[in-house]
């Protein structure tokens, strides 16, 4: 639950939620919503870091040579 309450501080914008057997997430948009959903937490999680790097783009840092 660590990761959960790490995520969760640094994307309040995000609704995590859970039913019996599943996890399921909410990322507002600018044109509507994705909704995901995973039967572990882990799954979800691992899904929405994904999501999420894809939203802000590629992380480019520096190169070493």
């Amino acid at each position: 639950m660590v990761r959960l309450h790490r995520f969760r501080a640094a994307h309040p914008e995000v609704v995590i939620g859970a039913g019996t057997g599943w996890w399921q997430a909410q990322i507002p948009g600018l044109n509507g919503e994705t909704v995901t959903t995973r039967y572990t937490l882990r799954a979800l999680l691992d899904k929405l870091d994904e999501l999420l790097q894809r939203e802000s783009g590629p992380q480019v840092g520096p190169q070493s040579e």
